[in-house]
């Protein structure tokens, strides 16, 4: 449970900064939600490589 509210509470920050620095890009939670969720299991698997 607390990895999905870790990645909850990063894309709300990506989503927002997102937002922020691009207004007039047209960009969902939805997308910005996919994105860290692939970038993280990215990290995962890199990590468990290294090990």
């Amino acid at each position: 449970m607390q990895v999905a509210k870790k990645l909850y509470d990063a894309t709300d920050e990506v989503y927002f900064q997102i937002k922020k620095l691009y207004p007039n890009i047209p960009i969902d939670r939805a997308t910005v939600r996919n994105i860290v969720q692939h970038e993280y299991e990215k990290l995962v698997a890199d990590s468990k490589k290294e090990a």
